[in-house]
């Protein structure tokens, strides 16, 4: 380990790039040129809107909180279609019991990368068929098919084994001292 005075880096977690004037902007770029490390929840969209930043940016996803205990009692309303962001509210509505119904082209890259499965832990649309796949998935429920609890029960497991808070502190955590002693 190197002396004190050479250890270090200075780390921003960014769980939000929105900005709706200049000044929030300059506010978020300061703390983007300020940092070495961003630890960010949207890497895409702070690379598309700040393309000037070129520090070193860490995805770190959200998650869901350690201490949901899903009651599995299937229901043909807990249907959650999620489209653009990979948001909090993916992990929480599998860890709640919901399906999430994910838009492909823009989370099927993300969900796959995290262990997530189409099929398997969600089902899969586009922004263009979510009404059709949501009634079809709802019938299918009515009409019986167990695949829409097994998927529900699956995507909890998964959530609870990779992606709760505790699980992902414990990542940052390991990130943030990784970077602060190289």
């Amino acid at each position: 380990m190197r002396p004190a005075e050479q250890v270090g880096g200075s780390i921003v977690f960014s769980d939000d790039v929105h900005y709706f004037t200049a000044h929030r902007r300059s506010q978020r770029k300061r703390a983007f040129d300020w940092a070495d490390v961003i630890l960010a929840t949207y890497p895409q969209k702070l690379v598309e809107w700040f393309p000037d930043v070129t520090k070193k940016i860490e995805w770190v996803p959200h998650a869901a909180a350690s201490y949901f205990t899903p009651v599995f009692v299937p229901a043909s309303d807990r249907i959650l279609p999620i489209f653009n962001y990979l948001v909090a509210k993916v992990f929480e509505g599998m860890a709640a019991g919901c399906l999430i119904l994910a838009d492909r082209p823009s989370l099927g890259e993300q969900l796959t990368a995290l262990g997530f499965c189409e099929g398997e832990h969600y089902l899969g649309t586009d922004v263009f068929h979510v009404t059709e796949a949501a009634a079809a998935f709802q019938r299918s429920f009515v009409d019986g098919d167990s695949c829409w609890s097994e998927i529900t029960q699956r995507a909890e497991q998964h959530v609870a084994a990779h992606h709760t808070t505790a699980i992902r502190a414990k990542e940052i955590h390991a990130l943030c001292i990784e970077e602060v002693v190289s």
